[in-house]
Protein backbone atom coordinates (compact mmCIF):
# COMPACT_ATOMS: atom_id res chain seq x y z
CA UNK A 1 0.00 0.00 0.00
CA UNK A 2 1.02 3.76 -0.76
CA UNK A 3 -0.39 6.65 1.33
CA UNK A 4 0.84 10.18 -0.13
CA UNK A 5 0.54 13.35 1.66
CA UNK A 6 1.88 16.60 2.00
CA UNK A 7 2.74 17.52 5.77
CA UNK A 8 3.46 21.64 5.85
CA UNK A 9 3.79 21.59 2.27
CA UNK A 10 6.68 18.66 2.17
CA UNK A 11 5.73 15.46 0.16
CA UNK A 12 5.71 12.33 2.58
CA UNK A 13 4.95 8.52 1.42
CA UNK A 14 3.53 5.97 3.97
CA UNK A 15 4.50 2.42 2.09
CA UNK A 16 3.82 -0.97 4.10
CA UNK A 17 4.08 -4.05 2.93
CA UNK A 18 0.86 -6.67 4.24
CA UNK A 19 2.89 -9.71 3.51
CA UNK A 20 6.25 -8.75 5.84
CA UNK A 21 4.47 -6.40 8.30
CA UNK A 22 6.34 -3.27 7.64
CA UNK A 23 6.01 0.26 7.07
CA UNK A 24 8.33 2.39 5.78
CA UNK A 25 8.82 6.58 5.30
CA UNK A 26 10.22 8.06 2.06
CA UNK A 27 10.37 12.04 1.69
CA UNK A 28 12.25 13.79 -1.34
CA UNK A 29 15.42 13.12 0.32
CA UNK A 30 14.96 9.21 1.09
CA UNK A 31 13.94 7.33 3.48
CA UNK A 32 12.68 9.16 6.77
CA UNK A 33 11.77 7.60 10.54
CA UNK A 34 8.54 7.72 11.96
CA UNK A 35 10.40 10.57 14.45
CA UNK A 36 11.57 12.21 11.38
CA UNK A 37 8.18 12.20 9.91
CA UNK A 38 6.70 13.51 13.33
CA UNK A 39 9.06 16.34 13.34
CA UNK A 40 7.88 17.77 10.12
CA UNK A 41 4.36 18.15 11.28
CA UNK A 42 5.67 19.49 14.84
CA UNK A 43 8.38 21.80 13.42
CA UNK A 44 6.46 25.61 13.14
Amino acid sequence: MVIDIQIKGEPVTMLSCSNCDRRWWQGLEGSLTLDAVLGIAADT
